[in-house]
């Protein structure tokens, strides 16, 4: 027996007018690999099959306690998840990722040792940045609250992103506003960029394309989400620009009607960059040096870490207070205790009491100061809104060690 998945659909954000754009020029590249400069030569010729092909469970049989499937992300009751972040189909995922990768001439990707404990927001923004890196041009900078907020509403509302509110937006050399976004579904980030990247062209019919906004061979709306992740995409807006040191990101996830919904949002500042809730820099140490080891980024962290003569352990503990839940947002103080070198800390609400991965509403992130064990974490969003249902959560405390996640606790009604 064997599970075919539809293929998900995507759009791409679209400014209200339209600019025609060449692309020129790029800055300096990061990495060894030359950059592209024009349009066609940054997409494939065609859309790329994945191989192997997350979309089909592949032959399974039952053996007693449940199916088994070649597809290591297709469930024990021959469904595809809603989310999942297992291991074995994340490997699955990234050898379809670097097929594909192979067949157009781009090295292959390789994700970092703290993978699995980066929310999905933050896989997004990792993965929107090895998509760049990987074509030779500089990674964006880190995600920005308030273009994370933009984002995560999107990713409710089920669409594309605006220009987001509280953000002060950058002009290109063009006169046009320094923006892109793309929205799409999947049950894991990787498969959601694997679409953007490799699946976003005209694929023979109007059925058997995923993007929305490719409805004919020469569309300008097809490629537009790979060509906004990248930073320019003339056939819908100019993008942020192929070449940007500046640009920062937003990136939102929630599961709507039971399904997942993804949003990317990029910008351009104007002036300098604003403060970011978590940053590439600080991720760049849990990525083999050998591979970014040609960067800028890569180069300047080498210099600065040093050897602690105490290991770090794992923290031990994780505990979480609710301070107010309200219909727009959740604020809770957090601990634990004897823990050191804390990177990152994460608060995660879902639907119900449970704290089930299906149930996920919500995920915030951010990186507490040196040596703290404590502190509040906030979240924002019209996430809470239905009033008469009951939410939980739980917190995540990271470091270069591990992580330990706390109980999950009921919030009650917001």
């Amino acid at each position: 027996m064997s599970l075919q998945r539809p293929r998900r659909y995507l759009r791409t954000f679209l400014l209200p007018f339209v600019f025609l754009l060449l692309i020129v020029g790029v800055a300096s590249p990061v990495g060894s690999t030359s950059p592209r400069t024009s349009p066609d030569a940054l997409v494939p010729s065609a859309n790329i099959s994945p191989n192997p092909n997350f979309f089909s469970s592949g032959s399974c049989y039952n053996s007693g306690a449940g199916y088994t499937c070649p597809n290591p992300c297709v469930s024990g009751t021959l469904s595809f998840p809603v989310f999942t972040n297992a291991p074995d189909c994340t490997a699955y995922l990234l050898g379809a990722m670097n097929a594909a990768r192979a067949t157009v001439g781009e090295r292959a990707m390789e994700l970092p040792s703290n993978w699995f404990t980066l929310t999905q927001t933050e896989q997004l923004f990792v993965l929107a940045n090895l998509d760049r890196v990987g074509l030779g041009y500089p990674p964006y900078l880190g995600l920005n609250a308030n273009l994370s907020a933009e984002a995560q509403t999107a990713a409710q509302a089920y669409e594309d992103p605006s220009v987001a509110p509280g953000f002060k937006i950058g002009l290109d050399s063009e006169g046009a506003q320094g923006v892109g976004g793309t929205w799409g579904q999947g049950f894991n980030a990787l498969e959601t960029d694997y679409a953007w990247m490799f699946l976003d062209g005209w694929g023979g019919s109007i059925a058997t394309t995923p993007n929305f906004e490719c409805t004919a061979p020469t569309n300008p709306g097809c490629w537009g989400h790979r060509l906004e992740i990248l930073g320019s995409d003339p056939g819908f807006n100019p993008g942020v620009g192929l070449g940007c040191t500046t640009c920062e990101m937003g990136a939102g996830y929630a599961v709507v009607n039971g399904s997942s919904s993804w949003v990317d949002l990029i910008e351009l500042p104007a002036g300098s960059p604003p403060a970011m809730t978590f940053t590439w820099a600080s991720e760049v140490p849990y990525f083999d040096p050998g591979y970014l080891s040609s960067s800028t980024t890569s180069r300047t962290v080498a210099a600065t870490t040093t050897t602690t003569t105490v290991p770090l352990s794992v923290p031990q503990s994780a505990t979480f207070k609710k301070l107010s839940f309200k219909p727009n947002s959740i604020s809770v103080s957090w601990s634990s205790p004897g823990a050191r070198g804390i990177k990152r800390v994460m608060l995660r609400t879902y639907l119900g009491t449970s704290c089930s991965t299906n149930d996920l509403t919500a995920v915030s992130s951010y990186e507490p100061s040196s040596n703290t064990t404590s502190g509040t974490i906030t979240y924002k969003g019209s996430t809470f809104t239905n009033t008469k249902v009951v939410y939980a959560a739980s917190v995540q405390v990271v470091n270069a060690a591990g992580s330990t996640t706390s109980t999950c606790i009921s919030l009650g009604k917001s």
